[in-house]
């Protein structure tokens, strides 16, 4: 078979997944991913595998109403729930997205700069510079590449990043049996380390992109489930291997816990120079930065879809296919890609990072709580509809997450208003 073949069957079926994993990941995640290895070492590695379990669940949860009724999920909100679900979104969604796009500008910013310094430019400066450059490359690729030129990109990033933290990882040479222990076999911990180690793997809102992302791959039909469910597993197996990744490295370096998320990745490279070598120290960056900038390309090319979906069912009442060339997507595009830039000089990471927390904090309890509605009634999903277990292990992510977002809620609220 030709090779391009190969390279269309193979984003045929696991693109969407790697486009997942790509949007998912950011310097947060990375961030927490290592500290909690600092802190606790390999044996928390379990609650990544756990973390990735239940955004699958919810990712999967999307799939299937969406396969069985023809609608997003943002239409299956705004048509068939209260209508508190459209306005929460029509005030959320800006919000979201101006503090998300800050700290992406921010976090790439850092990382290029990490890796090519402007000669005679503060640290600030170039931080604006590389996230404005990142920012309005974005633009472009999306813009002017369409849909299958982004999942190739978003495919090589996933490459890039997983294969770039995992090589770290392994030349730091941890003990085999420790990292499989601590994978498989849940030991105790702090429940706040659990709850803030499982809360950040993958993504929040961005998860809502998945829908629009379906119907740009051509996927519509009941028989298409079992491919959504190969490509999200693929996705999140990703992810676990990256954050995973993560924390060993973080439990074999050492890096300074006060930092801020992004200058504990250029302080864990430089540790990694030391102990590995300037070829690791690289490989590892590379792939840091590949991280940051898959998903500032990701959130970029998936949100506008959900405010121009929104936008349409609050203007006409119902809903309109958005295609990525109409207005209303490119305008908040360009939106989402300059206004925040201002923001990225004026604003420390740590506030910026602290708000973002804040507004992300209870985003998938509100997406289960969603899908407990929407995928139980046999009128409106018939045989799609949630299994006992599904409905159980739901309730289990309401439940987990309430807790972590209180807990998110009431730590970085009280750090703000300090």
């Amino acid at each position: 078979m030709p090779r391009q073949s190969l390279w269309t069957n193979f984003l045929s079926i696991f693109g969407l997944g790697m486009i997942v994993a790509a949007t998912g990941v950011g310097a947060g995640d990375l961030a927490i991913s290592a500290m909690k290895g600092r802190e606790i070492g390999v044996a928390i590695l379990w609650a990544v595998l756990l973390g990735c379990f239940f955004k699958f669940l919810v990712s999967e949860g999307i799939a299937r109403y969406q396969l069985a009724t023809g609608e997003t999920l943002v239409e299956g909100m705004v048509l068939r729930l209260s209508p508190i679900f459209r306005i929460v979104l029509l005030i959320y969604l800006p919000i979201w997205t101006h503090l998300t796009a800050i700290m992406l500008m921010s976090a790439s910013g850092v990382a290029a700069n990490s890796i090519r310094p402007i000669p005679g430019v503060s640290d600030l400066h170039a931080k604006v510079i590389y996230g404005a450059l990142h920012s309005l490359a974005a633009v472009g690729i999306i813009w002017a590449g369409g849909f299958k030129w982004f999942e190739r990109l978003m495919a090589v990033c996933v490459a890039l990043m997983t294969l770039g933290v995992l090589y770290s990882a392994i030349r730091l040479s941890p003990a085999a049996i420790d990292v499989a222990k601590g994978a498989f076999i849940p030991t105790p911990a702090s429940p706040r380390a659990v709850i803030e180690l499982i809360g950040g793997v993958g993504g929040t809102v961005s998860l809502l992109s998945y829908s629009y992302w379906l119907r740009e791959a051509g996927r519509g039909g009941r028989g298409d489930l079992n491919t959504c469910r190969l490509d999200l597993f693929t996705g999140y197996l990703m992810t676990a291997l990256f954050a995973g990744s993560m924390v060993v490295i973080g439990s074999q370096v050492e890096f300074e816990a006060n930092s801020s998320n992004t200058r504990i990745l250029v302080n864990i490279s430089a540790t990694l120079a030391t102990r590995v070598g300037e070829v690791g120290r690289w490989v590892f960056l590379f792939g840091a930065w590949a991280a940051i900038a898959s998903s500032v390309l990701g959130v970029w090319q998936g949100t506008p879809y959900l405010f121009a979906d929104l936008w349409n069912l609050l203007r006409d009442g119902k809903p309109q296919l958005v295609r990525a060339d109409s207005k209303l997507y490119r305008g908040y595009l360009i939106a989402m890609a300059t206004i925040p830039i201002l923001g990225v000089y004026l604003l420390p990471f740590q506030t910026i990072a602290r708000l973002y927390a804040i507004t992300g904090a209870l985003v998938v309890p509100m997406l289960a709580i969603v899908l407990l509605f929407l995928n139980e009634p046999r009128r409106i999903v018939g045989d799609f509809r949630n299994h006992l277990l599904t409905t159980a292990i739901l309730v289990a992510v309401i439940l987990f997450f309430l807790a972590a977002g209180g807990i998110e809620l009431y730590d970085n609220i009280m750090a703000f208003l300090k």
